[in-house]
This record gives structure tokens, sequence and C-alpha cells, in this order.
């Protein structure tokens, strides 16, 4: 069963690692910038405060987040193993709900998967 929620500093852990992850499956040619310490510890200092984030379960286990900054959506990620099944579709949905009014977001050119699901959803 799927459940949306909004994040708590203790999904800090856990929105780093579907972060990651799914960074690494869907853009394997980026480099590793920072340290997954680093990026534990920017999500917790600074995306989970700064930021509108709402989480994505599946059964109780934390498959995906949406980070939303004013009218951006900076953050969309699923949990490689959780995708294709609809995760990222009602994350994308909420997100539209939050900000019935619309707004943007950004995608690497070369993330042709990424780039599809949004066309497709417009």
């Amino acid at each position: 069963m799927f459940a949306i929620r909004q994040a708590v500093s203790g999904d800090a852990a856990s929105v780093a690692t579907v972060m990651l992850e799914a960074t690494r499956t869907a853009m394997p040619y980026l480099p590793d910038l920072y340290t997954d310490e680093q990026v534990l510890e920017w999500i917790t200092n600074s995306v989970l405060p700064q930021a509108q984030v709402h989480v994505a379960e599946l059964n109780g286990v934390l498959v995906g987040f949406l980070a939303l900054r004013g009218d951006v959506l900076e953050h969309l990620y699923v949990q490689p193993g959780a995708q294709r099944q609809g995760v990222g579709s009602m994350l994308l949905e909420h997100a539209k709900a939050l900000r019935a009014a619309g707004f943007t977001l950004w995608v690497f050119q070369r993330n042709t998967t990424a780039r599809g699901f949004y066309e497709r959803r417009g």
C-alpha cells in the first residue's frame, strides 16, 4: 500500500539513500562530487528544514520523496527497486496538488528516463 506523508527529520538517512541510489542508477556518468555522509548532512541541514518535503512509503518503507521550494520542484526521486510501480506518478500528482498554480523543474538533458517521465505527464 502506498502512502504519502510530510517528511520528518528522522527520514534524512532514508531520503539520502533514495537520492543517492536513484541518481547513481539513472545517471552513472555523473561523478560523485560529495561523499554519502556529505549528502546526508546536506539533506539533514538544508533540504529537510528549507523545503517542503514529502515522502512516499510502500508498506511502511520509504521508497521516494519530493522536495518543493517555492514554485520549484527541486527533487523527485524514487528508489530504483520501486520504480515503474506508480510511486513517481503519485509523488508528481501530489506536487501538482500542493502547487495548483504550477511549478517548474529541471532535468539533466542526458537523463532520458526522467525526461520521458515528465513529458508523458505534461
